[in-house]
Formats: structure tokens, sequence, C-alpha cells
């Protein structure tokens, strides 16, 4: 896959250190993304508000999975839980907590990858690459049964009637 043009899209960086969030930023731009063209918020919170409020959806989500007020998985379960395409916005989690639960955890919620703190420059770069270009999204058919859309349970599906064929 091609690697879309970077000056027409739009990225979300969510982490409550303002250190973390400006390596970010400037780890962006060196791949070509414009200052203009990232949006940053120190919680899931704010981050939720804007994301749902605008008229044109984020291409990429990096956001930090502890932070207070909304953490990183809320976040992307407000966001999974969402209609249309953007349920579907390419979503890179940060953390600090490599433990294989809570990875496996939040990929069962829908992220396309994930990057342990602290990470090397290139490591970043590589994985913002591919799922940006889709070569590492992770395919999402039907939201989960436990968002808010869920499936009808199997007890308030009304039974078909089977009969026998014609002959």
């Amino acid at each position: 896959m091609t690697m879309p043009t970077p000056e027409k899209q739009s990225i979300l960086i969510v982490d409550d250190a303002h250190s973390m969030r400006a390596m970010v930023r400037g780890l962006l731009q060196n791949l070509g993304y414009p200052h203009k063209n990232i949006t940053a918020h120190a919680n899931g919170l704010d981050a939720w508000h804007d994301f749902e409020s605008r008229s044109r959806p984020f291409d990429l989500v990096i956001c930090d999975w502890d932070m207070p007020q909304m953490n990183g998985l809320e976040f992307l379960r407000h966001i999974r839980a969402m209609e249309g395409d953007r349920a579907n916005t390419p979503f890179i989690m940060l953390t600090a907590n490599i433990k294989k639960e809570k990875i496996i955890e939040a990929i069962e919620e829908g992220i396309d990858d994930y990057l342990a703190k602290p990470f090397q420059p290139e490591r970043f770069k590589t994985k913002v690459m591919q799922v940006i270009s889709g070569e590492k999204r992770r395919k999402r058919v039907a939201p989960r049964p436990e968002s808010p859309q869920r499936a009808k349970p199997l007890e308030e599906i009304p039974p078909v009637p089977i009969t026998k064929p014609k002959r």
C-alpha cells in the first residue's frame, strides 16, 4: 500500500505528559505532518469531545493508556462504539504497561497497534507508517457485543419457521 500524503492528514495525540506530546508531535513533523494537522490533548475526555465534534475525522489517533479523566482504553471504546467510518479510525496505543493481558485486552477492544514506552524514534515512525497506510490496520466488521451498539440477545430474535420443501 502507498503512504497517504501527510499534508492532507490529521492526527490526534492524547497523552497526559506534556513532554511525550511534544516528542510525538516532533516525530510526526519529521515524517512530514504539518504542525497545523496535529492536535494534542492531555486526557481522553478532552480528546473525546474534540473527536466527536469534528466534521472531518482524524486519520490517526496516537493515545496513551494511563491518563486522568478518561484513559486510553475508555477513549478507544467510545470511538469503536460510534457509527460509520469514525469507528474505524486507526488507533495506536502508547503504554508503559506491557503486560501480555493488557495488550491482549487492547487488541480485543480494537487497537491497530501499540508501542511500549519508552520507544525508539525509528520504531515509532515504522508503526505510524504501517498503521496509517493500512498495512497494520485491523479489520473490524461489526461492533463488539459489549459496545453500546450490542447485538440482540438470542432470546430476543424471533424463531424462523422451518417448512418442508414442496415436491
